[in-house]
Order: C-alpha cells, then sequence, then structure tokens
C-alpha cells in the first residue's frame, strides 16, 4: 500500500542481497485497470522509489501524488541467484 499523504513515505522489506539486485519497478493502481509507474511525471501520481540495504522506500511527491494516496503497489524486483 502506498502512503496515506502526499511527500509520504513506505518502507518495504526486500530480505535479498543488496548487491545482487539488478532492478526495482514500482506501480501503483490507480484505479481498476489504470496504473502509475514510478517516474513517469503522470500529474498527480508522482513518486520515486530507492532502494537501500534492507528494503525499498517508495515516496509520494509533496504536490504531486494526490491520486495515488493509500491505494495498492506493486514492486517487481529482478535480481541474481
Amino acid at each position: 500500500m502506498s502512503a496515506p499523504d502526499q511527500g509520504g513515505t513506505v518502507n518495504i522489506p526486500h530480505g535479498l542481497d543488496v548487491n545482487k539486485i539488478l532492478a526495482v519497478v514500482g506501480r501503483i493502481e490507480l484505479t481498476s485497470g489504470q496504473a502509475a509507474f514510478a517516474g513517469s511525471g503522470l500529474p498527480n501520481a508522482g513518486f520515486f522509489l530507492w532502494l537501500a540495504s534492507t528494503h525499498i522506500v517508495v515516496t509520494n511527491l509533496v504536490a504531486n501524488s494526490f491520486l495515488i494516496r493509500s491505494k495498492p503497489l506493486t514492486l517487481l524486483i529482478t535480481h541474481l541467484p
């Protein structure tokens, strides 16, 4: 679930060796059948994510994330074996 407020952050533990993670893609559902991706620049649906050693940080943009507050969040992590 995305953060409940604009500028809010959620931390999602990944349980993986951070040195083996190649990519992380984030998707937040706007409405049924519509979604925003991290960095897409979609008006009122802005968010970014970054990788920390034990978790992935998903942050709603401060004044540009009205449509994605408390919405379902999906992450795709690509990593080495």
